[in-house]
C-alpha cells in the first residue's frame, strides 16, 4: 500500500519537477544566448572602429613600401 502511494506520487511529482527544471534551464540558455549576441555586436562595433582604419592605413603604407623595395632591388642588381 505504501509502495503504491509512493509510486503514484512519484508519477505525479516527477513531470512537475521536470517542467520546473526545463523552464529554469531554458531561461538560463536564453540569457546566455542574449549575452553572446550582445557580445558579438560589441566585438563587431569595435572591429569596425579600430581594425578597418588600421587596415586602411596599412594599405596606404604598403604601396610605397613595396615601391621602395623594388627600387632597392633594382639598385643591387646594377651594382653587381
Amino acid at each position: 500500500m505504501v509502495r503504491d502511494i509512493a509510486f503514484i506520487s512519484f508519477l505525479l511529482v516527477g513531470p512537475l519537477l521536470t517542467l520546473i527544471l526545463y523552464r529554469k534551464v531554458s531561461a538560463t540558455i536564453r540569457a546566455a544566448r542574449r549575452t553572446m549576441t550582445h557580445g558579438a555586436e560589441i566585438v563587431s562595433a569595435l572591429s569596425q572602429s579600430f581594425v578597418k582604419p588600421a587596415v586602411g592605413g596599412s594599405g596606404a603604407t604598403f604601396g610605397p613600401g613595396k615601391l621602395m623595395t623594388l627600387a632597392r632591388w633594382g639598385r643591387r642588381r646594377r651594382k653587381r
